[in-house]
């Protein structure tokens, strides 16, 4: 009877070894994928203001050659 009680704890302790595991997994994604989310938010956010940057250039080069003239 003791073993069999042995057992069932084994097999308890398994169990959430398991559950334990799962739940670092599905964490650690989580926490990867609000990074990926992010970084991507960012890159986006440099592209956008690249963008604008070039666009002032461009009107400060159009007013200059409109000085020119």
């Amino acid at each position: 009877m003791r073993i069999q009680h042995n057992k069932q704890s084994i097999d308890v302790k398994f169990i959430l070894n398991i559950i334990s595991l799962i739940g670092a997994v599905g964490w650690g994604w989580y926490e990867m994928e609000s990074r990926i989310t992010a970084l991507e938010m960012k890159i986006e956010q440099q592209s956008k203001m690249q963008a604008l940057h070039d666009e002032i250039a461009q009107i400060k080069n159009q007013q200059q050659f409109a000085e020119l003239k």
